[in-house]
């Protein structure tokens, strides 16, 4: 049986959650789970998130594990979109600078504060921040007006340019740069030369799902189904 226990989100946020990888299903896997939810409780983990990448064990709503019962929260999907001349346009209020060291610490503090209420999120450390160091930029802030108002992150998986994360600290937000966050990312990477790219979203993130689908990505595969560990 092999079980993914992520639990450095347990300090900042009170999550933590449980991948089952491979198991054998039915009872054997309910005890398994119940075993680790119990002891992730004991560790400070408020809420507890699990999904299984294995069709052999699947997780289901209502499902029992020990005291607990699985309880449906939301799904993860991967979106595309074409960057050819159809796409829309930034306004240029936006200005995209590529993360340099001495930015590091400004850039950690503004991705978490963006990322802290997003569904699967994670928080990243100084580790996460030399690996974006190490290689070609593909990561940085964002600016208005010269001020420093949230983060961005690409991802470049086999030449397939990938949206890992846009977010804006919380008093930009409902002024319309969300929107122009991501056109603007889109332009970079349609500027560079990439036909299209990719993102990762949550069913659960309103906001997000609606700009996306407002900027002409759509859905072309489901991830995973993530449910939350309850009292019964």
């Amino acid at each position: 049986m092999d079980l993914l226990t992520v639990t450095k989100e347990i300090a900042p946020k009170g999550k933590a959650y449980l991948v089952v990888r491979q198991g054998p299903g039915g009872a054997a896997l309910e005890e398994a789970l119940a075993d680790r939810i119990g002891a992730l409780r004991e560790q400070g983990a408020e809420h507890i998130y699990l999904a299984s990448t294995d069709r052999e064990a699947p997780l289901a709503e209502g499902q029992k594990v020990g005291p607990w019962r699985l309880s449906f929260r939301h799904e993860m999907w991967t979106m595309k979109r074409g960057l050819g001349p159809d796409r829309p346009r930034p306004a240029g209020r936006l200005v995209l600078e590529s993360l340099r060291r001495e930015q590091g610490a400004l850039w950690l503090d503004q991705y978490n504060r963006g990322f802290f209420g997003v569904p699967n999120s994670a928080t990243y450390g100084e580790e996460e921040l030399e690996e974006l160091l190490t290689g070609e930029p593909r990561s940085g802030l964002v600016r208005l007006d010269g001020t420093a108002v949230g983060v961005y992150e690409l991802s470049f998986q086999e030449e397939r340019p990938e949206i890992e994360g846009i977010a804006l600290l919380p008093d930009y937000r409902g002024q319309g740069l969300g929107r122009e966050l991501l056109l603007t990312v889109m332009e970079r990477l349609a500027e560079a030369g990439y036909p299209a790219c990719w993102l990762q979203v949550s069913s659960a993130n309103g906001p997000a799902w609606g700009l996306y689908h407002w900027a002409g990505f759509r859905p072309v595969k489901m991830l995973s189904h993530w449910y939350e560990a309850v009292s019964v």
